[in-house]
């Protein structure tokens, strides 16, 4: 069955692993958003499976532009606060607007029905984000896949110094540390937007138990 598959945050890392993911398919094709499409090569903006849609996120016009036709939206947005509510808000309301039956929220990396407010800020919009959600006329969809594996072990996380070879953590130390690949992640992300019955959260995620 051919479906038309809207993935905002286009130009973001994870974005473009969800659509190379979602071109396997020769059923689907994308239609992306983002504020500079100059920043994608050429063999994303010259394929006749993807088109482009070019705006900011609070442009209104161009958001209802970017989800006709589509018969899911993916965000993948990544910043501060006003994004990922603000945003997403807008970014609802247009499918709302234009009849898109599903919504795949920018939630991805961490539980966030386990952790209450506060206590890990960032998070906060997302958890608003699926209350809203429940109150608009979309069927929301919320992939949580633990923690990005590629971003866990990086420096900016500060767990793992590789100069010192030392692992730094919270708690005990017995806890169960959960994550999962880009790769995984966005096969994963690609195969939920295909499948028009996956609706409510969907768990991926390894899991991993690191002794101190």
């Amino acid at each position: 069955m051919a479906q038309t598959i809207g993935v905002a945050g286009f130009t973001g890392k994870f974005a473009r692993c969800v659509v190379k993911s979602l071109l396997q398919n020769l059923g689907v094709s994308v239609r992306g958003f983002c504020r500079d499409p100059s920043k994608l090569p050429t063999s994303v903006t010259a394929s006749s499976r993807i088109h482009i849609i070019k705006g900011e996120f609070n442009d209104k016009d161009a958001l209802q532009s970017f989800v006709a036709g589509t018969d899911v939206v993916i965000c993948c947005y990544l910043g501060n606060a006003e994004l990922m509510f603000e945003g997403q808000k807008l970014l609802i309301d247009a499918c709302v607007a234009r009849n898109v039956p599903r919504y795949i929220a920018g939630d991805f990396s961490v539980d966030i029905t386990s952790i209450p407010y506060g206590a890990l800020p960032p998070k906060d919009p997302c958890k608003d984000i699926m209350k809203y959600l429940e109150s608009r006329d979309i069927q929301g969809t919320h992939i949580l896949i633990g923690v990005f594996m590629e971003t866990f072990w990086s420096e900016f996380m500060q767990i793992w110094d590789p100069s010192q070879k030392k692992l730094s953590y919270w708690g005990t130390g017995h806890e169960i540390w959960e994550s999962t690949t880009y790769g995984t992640a966005a096969d994963y992300t690609a195969a939920v937007a295909m499948d028009t019955t996956a609706v409510g959260i969907q768990q991926c995620k390894s899991t991993a138990t690191f002794l101190s």
